[in-house]
């Protein structure tokens, strides 16, 4: 097995017909990039604009390319300034400025209570319900890797601006994550 090193960068999927991007981050491009690949031929990319136009023009119209590799810290703020740059001539398909994923994707109140109504709505089978009991019981951690689990979380270091986060989440600010 080969041991290979993530490398941290900016990325973009670029629509070569119609010149829009997707600007992204990660630590680790190759599983990223399979991610990105696996949702989008499913159709359930979170990013709708991104997902529509794979729909209508197919796989061959999109090309993946890294942007530049940077410094982890760096991240958030070369995404930013990417996104910023494509969105100002109107080609970005990303639904926020960068720098959080979707963690700064807010919906406004009509939005929040369209999805509340089509979760009502949602008619799950008995049948249904048993299966998915049945698939979580099989998904459950062993003993060993719920302690490990543990112990990660608990050397864990979480930064104020993280506790922040969490904090405004708490009071009701609905966010996708």
């Amino acid at each position: 097995m080969v041991n290979r090193t993530p490398i941290p960068c900016i990325y973009l999927i670029r629509n070569k017909k119609s010149g829009k991007v997707y600007i992204g981050k990660t630590a680790d491009l190759r599983t990223r990039w399979k991610s990105h690949k696996s949702k989008l031929s499913r159709g359930c990319h979170s990013n709708v604009h991104l997902q529509r136009a794979w729909n209508k023009y197919g796989a061959k119209v999109f090309e993946f390319k890294v942007l530049e590799y940077v410094a982890v810290e760096e991240l958030n703020e070369r995404e930013e300034y990417h996104i910023a740059i494509y969105k100002k001539r109107n080609l970005s398909y990303n639904l926020t400025d960068g720098g959080e994923g979707n963690a700064g994707r807010i919906f406004s109140p009509e939005h929040r209570a369209k999805i509340a109504e089509a979760n009502r709505r949602r008619i799950v089978s008995p049948e249904t319900r048993r299966k998915m009991s049945e698939s979580s019981k099989e998904q459950r951690h062993s003993e060993e890797t719920r302690r490990k689990i543990g112990e990660a979380n608990r050397r864990r270091v979480v930064t104020e601006e993280t506790r922040n986060k969490i904090r405004r989440q708490r009071q009701g600010v609905f966010r996708i994550i």
